[in-house]
Parts: C-alpha cells; sequence; structure tokens
C-alpha cells in the first residue's frame, strides 16, 4: 500500500467484484462483508469451504499478473464450522472470530482449518491436511488444534488395493441420511448403518469395509462411490412416520456402473430397529449378500452393539477425541468412556476402547506407571472377552499388549492368526498381525501383506496414522525404505503429536537417504521425550531380528539420537 496504494487497491476492489459477481456460488458461498483486507464467506459444509479455499488462491494469482514479488497480494484463509447468527447484512457468533483467528496462523498462499473442520473431511476424498499440532492464539486462553490444508488433488495412499482385487464383493456402507431436522433420525441413521455393518462383517461372502471409514461420509454417498474403494456402496434414509414410527430405505449401488441392485423400504420403530426380535438390519445383510454374491447367506448372529442412540454417538465422539492424541483431549474421551461403561457395563465394545486408551498412555509416555496401564488395559480387555469371547478387536488387542510387554512375537502372531482367522473383516487383528510378524525373522514380506490387509478393510480410517505407522515399519523390515518413508511421512502429516510416529519417520528417512528429514524429525521427537535414547530403544525392540534392530538404532544415531 506504501509503495503503490492505488495499483494494490484497483486490484483488490476487481478480484472483491469478482467475488460478489458470484464466484462463489457453485460451493454454495454467501459473501457476507468485505473488511477492507479481507472476505467474510459462508458455506453450507466443510467440504464446500476447502474446495472453495483452493479457487480463491487461484483467483487473486490472476490478479497479480505483472506485479513484481514485492507487490503480489497472497491470501491467507482460515475455515472454522460452528453455529451463527445470520442477517442480512452480517454473521454473529465465537466461531466467526476463531475462524479470523485462525487464518493468523497461515502463511501467504495457505489454508488453515480447525479441528472441526478436519473431523468434517473425508480422508482420501476431500483435500488432505497436515496436523500443525495446538496452536495458541491471541485473546484466546487454550490452545486450538489446527490443521494446514493441502491445496492438491487426494492422490491414493500406499498400498490401498482396488475393489477388483480379490474374490469376495467388498461393500461400503454410508451413515444413513436422516430427516432435515430431526436429530433423532440422523443418530438411528448412524446406528442402523454400523449394525447393517456388524451383520454384514459375519456373512463370509463378502468383504466390507470397516465403520470408522465411513462414518464421515453421511449425505456423501455420491462421493463415496467415485473414490471406488469398494465394488458396491449401501446407502439409506430415516424419514419420521407418525408419532414414534419411522420410513427406512435402504439401496446398494454398483460402483462401477452406478446401477440400483437392491433396495429395500421398512417401517419400523426405534426400539423395533435396535432391539427387536427380528432386527431389520440382519435381514438385509442377508438380502444384500445374496443380490451381489448369488450364494445363500450363513445365519447371522450379531446383537446390537450399544442399546442406546446417545451412547453410541457419544462413543464415535469419545474414538475420534482419544485419537487425536492431545492430551485435554485423550483425558476427556477417558472420562467419557467411564460415563458409558457405568451406563453400559455388559456393553464388550466399550471395554475393548477402554483398554485401548491405558494402552496409547503407555505409548505416548502418558503414565508414571507403564505396568500398572498395562494391568488395567488387561482388566478391561479380560471384562470384555468375558461379555462377548469371540470380540475380535478385544482380542487383537490383548495379542498387541502381550507383544509390548515383552511377549514372545510367535506366539503372539499364533493368537492373532486365530483372530483374522475367526473374524477376517477386523482390521485391528490384520494390523497387530502384521506387527508381530515383522519381530520375526523370515516373516517380513507375510507383515507387510497383512498390514495392507488392514489398510485395505479401512482405507478411508480417521486413524489412518495409526495403521501407517505399523505399515512403515512392516515394509521397512522388508527392506522397502522408499515406501516405509511415504507410509510413515503420512503418518506424521495426518497426526504430528504421535510418538510412534515420528519414531518410524526417523528410521525411514534415514534408511531411504533423506538425513534432512530424519534430523528434523528426531529434533521433534526428542522435544516430546527428551530422555529417549538408542540404549532404551533396543531395549523394548528386543525382539526384533538382530540385523532389523541394528539397522534402526543406527539410523536413530546418525538422525541425533543420543547413544
Amino acid at each position: 500500500m506504501h509503495e503503490d496504494e492505488d495499483g494494490v487497491v484497483s486490484r483488490w476492489i476487481a478480484f472483491t467484484s469478482e467475488l460478489r459477481a458470484g464466484a462463489m456460488t457453485r460451493h454454495g458461498g454467501r459473501i457476507v462483508k468485505s473488511l477492507g483486507d479481507g472476505v467474510l464467506i459462508t458455506f453450507p459444509g466443510a467440504a464446500e469451504a476447502t474446495r472453495a479455499a483452493g479457487q480463491l488462491h487461484r483467483m487473486i494469482g490472476r490478479f497479480n499478473r505483472g506485479a513484481d514479488s514485492d507487490s503480489r497480494l497472497e491470501l491467507r484463509i482460515g475455515i472454522h464450522i460452528a453455529e451463527i447468527l445470520e442477517t442480512e447484512f452480517d454473521i454473529y457468533g465465537a466461531g466467526v472470530n476463531l475462524a479470523a483467528r485462525v487464518a493468523t496462523l497461515a502463511r501467504p498462499r495457505q489454508t488453515v482449518v480447525t479441528a472441526d473442520i478436519h473431523d468434517e473431511l473425508l480422508p482420501g476424498l476431500d483435500l488432505p491436511t497436515e496436523d500443525m499440532g495446538e496452536c495458541f492464539l491471541k485473546h484466546l486462553s487454550e490452545p486450538v488444534r489446527a490443521y494446514r490444508l493441502l491445496h492438491r488433488h487426494p492422490s491414493a495412499r500406499p498400498g490401498r488395493p482396488g475393489p477388483s482385487e480379490g474374490i469376495r464383493p467388498c461393500v461400503a456402507v454410508c451413515p444413513f441420511d436422516g430427516d432435515a431436522g430431526h436429530a433423532e433420525a440422523s443418530l438411528l441413521g448412524g446406528v442402523l448403518a454400523h449394525e447393517l455393518v456388524m451383520d454384514l462383517a459375519n456373512e463370509p461372502a463378502v468383504r466390507v469395509i470397516a465403520p470408522l471409514s465411513t462414518m464421515r461420509a453421511a449425505g456423501r454417498a455420491r462421493d463415496l462411490a467415485s473414490t471406488r474403494i469398494a465394488t458396491h456402496l449401501v446407502r439409506g434414509k430415516v424419514m419420521r412416520h407418525g408419532g414414534q414410527g419411522y420410513v427406512v430405505t435402504v439401496e446398494v449401488v454398483d460402483a462401477r456402473s452406478a446401477e440400483v441392485v437392491w433396495q429395500r423400504t421398512q417401517a419400523t420403530t426405534a426400539t423395533a430397529a435396535l432391539h427387536g426380535p427380528t432386527r431389520p438390519s440382519g435381514e438385509w445383510a442377508r438380502e444384500i449378500a445374496a443380490s451381489i454374491c448369488f450364494v445363500q447367506p450363513s445365519a447371522l448372529r450379531a446383537a446390537p452393539v450399544l442399546p442406546q442412540m446417545p451412547s453410541y454417538a457419544l462413543l464415535l465422539v469419545a474414538i475420534v477425541q482419544m485419537h487425536r492424541l492431545s492430551r485435554p483431549m485423550f483425558d476427556q474421551a477417558c472420562s467419557a468412556l467411564d460415563h458409558l461403561i457405568d451406563r453400559h457395563p455388559s456393553a464388550a465394545e466399550l471395554r475393548a476402547w477402554r483398554a485401548k486408551c491405558f494402552m496409547l498412555q503407555i505409548l505416548q509416555n502418558w503414565t508414571d506407571s507403564p505396568e500398572r496401564s498395562a494391568e488395567r488395559a488387561y482388566d478391561q480387555i479380560r471384562r470384555a472377552v468375558d461379555i462377548e469371547p469371540t470380540h475380535a478387536m478385544a482380542s487383537a488387542l490383548k495379542s498387541h499388549l502381550q507383544l509390548l510387554m515383552g511377549e514372545d512375537p510367535g506366539v503372539v502372531a499364533s493368537d492373532l492368526r486365530a483372530v483374522t482367522s475367526r473374524q477376517p473383516n477386523e482390521p485391528l487383528g490384520w494390523l497387530f498381525l502384521g506387527n508381530a510378524l515383522s519381530g520375526l525373522e523370515g516373516h517380513e514380506a507375510e507383515s507387510a501383506t497383512a498390514c495392507e490387509q488392514a489398510l485395505a478393510l479401512s482405507p478411508l480410517d480417521p486413524l489412518r496414522y495409526f495403521f501407517d505407522t505399523f505399515a512403515a515399519a512392516a515394509f521397512g523390515a522388508l527392506g522397502r525404505h522408499e515406501l516405509a518413508f511415504r507410509h510413515a511421512q503420512r503418518s506424521v502429516r495426518d497426526n504430528a503429536s504421535h510418538l510412534a510416529g515420528l519414531l518410524q519417520l526417523i528410521i525411514a528417512a534415514g534408511r531411504a537417504g533423506r538425513p534432512g528429514t530424519a534430523r528434523r524429525a528426531a529434533r521433534r521427537y526428542l522435544h516430546f521425550r527428551p530422555r529417549a535414547t538408542v540404549s532404551r530403544y533396543r531395549e523394548l525392540n528386543a525382539q526384533l531380528p538382530d540385523a532389523c534392530l541394528d539397522a534402526e538404532a543406527a539410523a536413530l544415531l546418525a538422525a541425533g539420537i543420543p547413544a
């Protein structure tokens, strides 16, 4: 402005005039007002806002043609999602202020989003993000978890097979859409979809994508179909009907042809749908499997995971919070799970997730007594297995915990093979099997294959960083260091607080010939764990083959981890 006030003002006015002329219309954007050196725009959802951000960066670039580097106008964009008070001329609310504060975290030509926006984006479909950790903002007493939006088209992650691979059809179940304005219908739709996943998981003729991969795809079935992660897509809608009644429509779409191959419409109540003697999801699963496989499906025995919809919704929130690896959110998630266990003491799934919390305490060094945390994890797993002896997740966690506490990898791998044989659609079973096999000399290829199977079963998982960490270790042991590096890099990009991911990035970067990246990752790791040493790493990973352990220790030393 000081050097060329007229030129800057004229270019800014031309840019905002194009916005007012409808440049954001295709994204559903509404220009609220110009702020002098910025603009305030609303959008109907997170996906529309993030796509529009990329267009805005490209648009303003056109108004810089002929300008030297010191005279360029660049945007810093902040995005947040919240309830607002909207009038004809303005919008109000704490969320508006937070969006403006978040924009200050962006550099020129960057977009920064809050965790609430991040949680609305669909991995592998929407633009990818990079975790910036917890950031302090002006006038806010608590830090805000922020993510940098990567303005490039999402590419397939390594190790993700396409839907055509394998003999069995692969089914993805979207959360069913709810009747507009009725939160209860939306909750029922989410629970019915989860129930259907559980029923389909017991059908040997099909593979089913894990529910954590699709739980954020509500209302976006068409977009999910375009990812081609599955051969068939199940979508549905729940409409209010009468006082306590609902009409549920469910259909199966061939993802390759977009043809509807099966459809059912059924009137029901919430009680009958979830607790009745013949729950509709069981019948739907049998018919769906028959319609796409042309075989007679086996009898289904699955029972509802949780008996009340509000509890199920709270569980999903707790799962996301615990894996964000922010200590305050982690503690909130643990409290929520304790509350749910008090409310539903006979729900095995809750016990399994509580055990996972104790295990994360050990992995993140958030406990003064790892042995005590391990004992508490064992107790929750034992209770889960007592309630449901064949619970796949609890069985997989038990074996993984045994490995963490020094059990022989061969014994653990044998137990996990039994878990994956009994429940082949449980991604954690395959993931932990891959981890156990990585400690057995001569089983490196089988370890990598097991990790790939876990990735295939949950390709859009919001906890994908966890999967990528294990895959990095498996491919590193196999000697495929570049692929190991890409997995480790993705893990840290998705969650910068995951210490195991940082450790794998140090090792993978060093062995892939990227010493600068390895040293930077080592400095960040030592920030979180200042007492870390290579000797301690050797002690904790003594079960690894000697040659593999020596190579990893050398990579850690070269990156700057103390001996």
